[in-house]
Formats: structure tokens, sequence, C-alpha cells
């Protein structure tokens, strides 16, 4: 039997496997699957705002990255304010407050709900304003593009008042069963937009085959979760172009329906 004596060799080894495994460790942070969207510059700091998409009408999930010297800031406080200009007025839409994510711990993440598209009306901005570990206060603006898409629609009650109504998901539906969620804003004011969460929801999907024929499918109505989100199952019968209807009940008051139209995908 032949016996090593341990030296410099082995040592050198066994300290290059430990780095080895921590390159690995490293690399493997996970990441979330998303696209850088706008940066903006301000006092030495780089914010960068990301999506999983372009952002759209409808509900939205933002994701920020706090940059100083290409090194990620750590951060006390972090406030944001979507802006619509729109010349003589400007005016806010739904949305949250950025918090720390526990699965991405670098980014901070939040919702919002886009109430109208960039363009000729208007553009967007996000107001923000953070403070460093360090106490310093930076705050600034970052321009974003918001485009047109069929995930938003509105009613007013007999009060003249105004409800958003979101399909916040999924944003590609298929054939088959789908998990589809709903949410519904009220607009108090031009910058206040709070989340209903004691309405009731009914639904009814239609397919039109033309001539007068068409059919629905197998659906659950909606019910709110923990989260505010008004949650139903749909399950398509085939792909194609469909249509959903949505009738939202608030206040002892069924406001007209609103109806969404959208492509079903084939899997």
């Amino acid at each position: 039997m032949i016996f090593f004596k341990p030296g410099r060799w082995t040592i050198t080894f066994l300290f290059a496997s430990l780095l080895l495994i921590q390159c690995d460790s490293t690399e493997s942070t996970p990441e979330p699957d998303i696209n850088l969207l706008a940066t903006a510059e301000v006092n030495g700091y780089t914010v960068e705002l990301f999506s999983s998409d372009a952002l759209i009408t409808g509900a939205n999930s933002l994701y920020w990255l706090i940059k100083q010297d290409g090194s990620t800031v750590d951060l006390q406080s972090f406030e944001i304010t979507p802006m619509m200009d729109m010349g003589m007025m400007q005016h806010s839409t739904p949305y949250s407050q950025p918090v720390q994510s526990q699965e991405f711990p670098s980014y901070y993440i939040n919702d919002a709900a886009f109430i109208m598209a960039s363009g000729e009306m208007g553009t967007w901005a996000i107001e923000f304003t953070f403070l460093t570990k360090n106490n310093v206060e930076v705050s600034g603006e970052i321009d974003i593009e918001v485009n047109s898409s069929w995930h938003l629609t509105s009613v007013k009650n007999t009060n003249d008042e105004m409800y958003f109504i979101c399909w916040a998901g999924p944003k590609k539906p298929v054939n088959g069963s789908n998990d589809v969620a709903f949410m519904v804003y009220k607009r108090e004011s031009m910058m206040s937009f709070p989340m209903v969460t004691d309405a009731t929801l009914e639904i009814y999907p239609y397919m039109d085959m033309g001539s007068g024929q068409g059919h629905s499918t197998t659906f659950e109505n909606p019910a709110v979760n923990s989260e505010g989100k008004y949650m139903a199952n749909i399950t398509y019968s085939m792909s194609g172009t469909w249509t959903t209807t949505v009738e939202v009940s608030v206040n002892g008051e069924t406001l007209p329906e609103v109806m969404f139209e959208y492509d079903v995908l084939a899997k």
C-alpha cells in the first residue's frame, strides 16, 4: 500500500478546488427573466428599469436596480410615482411601491397598471426617490414607453365614477385550461386609484363562429384572493379569437358589461 504525505501541492489543489466551487456558486445565482427597458443617470447613480415584456396598458410587473460604479447599492427606502404628462394636465395610474425581492434580492419590484398608452395624447415618466444606507437621498425620473393593449378597459357607474378592469393574466391565453386573473381599480382622483377588493365579478367567454353561430366553453366565475386579484378558470375548447364579457357589481350597483377581445393560441 502506498501512502502520500500531504504537502504544498496538495494544499494548493484543495485551495483551487474551493475557489472553483465559490465561482460556480456565484455564477448560479438566479436572475429573473426580464429585459432592460429604460435607464436614468442621477448624481453618479444609475437607475435601471426592467420587465418581462414591453410595458402595456393594463397590468405590468416592474423590476428596479440601483447601481453606483457598476455595483448594486443597498437602500433604506425607495419610492416611485408614475406620471402621465398631457400638457395642460397630469395624472398618475394604479401602482404599488417597490419592495425588495425575496427571490432576487438585488432587485426591487412593484406592479403598475397603466391606464393609457404613450403617444400624441401624452408621455409617461416614473418619478423616483431613494435613500441609500449611507443616508444619501437621490431623486429623479425615468422616461418610459407604454403600448396600447387589449388587457385594460373601463366603465362608469351611475354617479360617473370611473372603474378600470385589468386582465392581469395570462397575457397570452392558450387552448386548454387557463388560470385567469382580473384586477379592479377605482379612480378617486387624478392621483389616486385604489384597488377594489370587495366587488363581485361574473364572466362569459364566447367564440363567434360567424353567420350567427358561436359557443362558450367551460369556465368558473372569479373569486378574490388575498392579493386582491379576482381569480377564475377558463378552459378554451379551441384556439382562435375569443371575447370575454365581465360584469362588475360593487357597492350594491351592477356596472355595465365590459368586453375583452383576444386571441387564444394553440399549444
